[in-house]
């Protein structure tokens, strides 16, 4: 009958679908754990504009990455190592202190180096996090749309369908999210 349940979702339609479900309720925050894990790059740089409209509208955003791409859209970095503090700071300082960098994991990230690079050489991180900038100080490929700004962001999960073991809370919904309308 083309009922889809969300256990039957792979892992990045699941984080879509439970992302999407957490935006419509207008949180005034939102913890958000590797939430462009197991997404294209297209979709990443979708949710990364989503992200950054829920910011834009007061929501507090408190995001636990493993991947230079969410420094461009960061206040506030913390690196924990054993459950403890190792470092705190903004993403420029991170950036600009290798100790710093090899504590977070995040040296051998190659959007973090290019973009360690870029503000070495006097680069603001905005201006760094520019395709166009980031592409020049890249060893390596770095998926330039990670930090690009799409026109207009939109997620979408048609057809959800929710159940609590063999009781259906859910089937058939539509759900998105365009600007977190």
């Amino acid at each position: 009958d083309g009922l889809l349940l969300a256990d039957h979702l792979v892992g990045g339609q699941q984080q879509l679908l439970a992302l999407a479900g957490a935006l419509a309720m207008r949180p005034a925050h939102l913890v958000l754990d590797e939430v462009d894990a197991h997404l294209d790059q297209a979709t990443r740089t979708r949710l990364r504009a989503v992200v950054r409209t829920a910011v834009a509208r007061g929501a507090g955003v408190l995001e636990i990455a493993h991947s230079g791409e969410a420094l461009p859209d960061a206040t506030r970095v913390i690196v924990l190592s054993a459950g403890r503090l190792a470092w705190e700071g903004s993403p420029e300082a991170l950036l600009r202190d290798p100790a710093a960098l090899a504590a977070s994991g995040l040296e051998s990230d190659p959007v973090a180096a290019a973009l360690a690079r870029a503000v070495a050489s006097g680069h603001g991180l905005a201006q760094a996090a520019r395709p166009e900038v980031l592409g020049r100080f890249a060893e390596k490929d770095v998926p330039l749309a990670s930090v690009s700004r799409p026109a207009r962001e939109r997620l979408v999960a048609r057809d959800v369908a929710v159940s609590y073991g063999d009781v259906e809370a859910l089937r058939g919904a539509s759900l998105g999210a365009g600007g977190l309308t």
